[in-house]
């Protein structure tokens, strides 16, 4: 059986980076603490920006791990 993922979070490295520059104004942040990034928005919603959600080379093995075909 084939294993179809409809809801994949992407997040581009580019927009991350927009907003810790300052040029892309968001209702929060993204803290980097070391490698780390963690994007906090004003309603408390917390959400860690890993490789695999953030960098497109990174997506294919993300998706093996987790056993999804496409």
């Amino acid at each position: 059986m084939t294993v179809i993922d409809v809801h994949w979070h992407h997040v581009p490295a580019s927009f991350v980076e927009a907003v810790l520059e300052g040029r892309c104004r968001i209702d929060g942040q993204v803290q980097r603490d070391g490698d780390k990034l963690t994007l906090l928005l004003g309603d408390g919603f917390s959400q860690p920006l890993p490789p695999r959600l953030t960098d497109p080379a990174a997506i294919p093995g993300a998706l093996d791990a987790a056993r999804v075909d496409v």
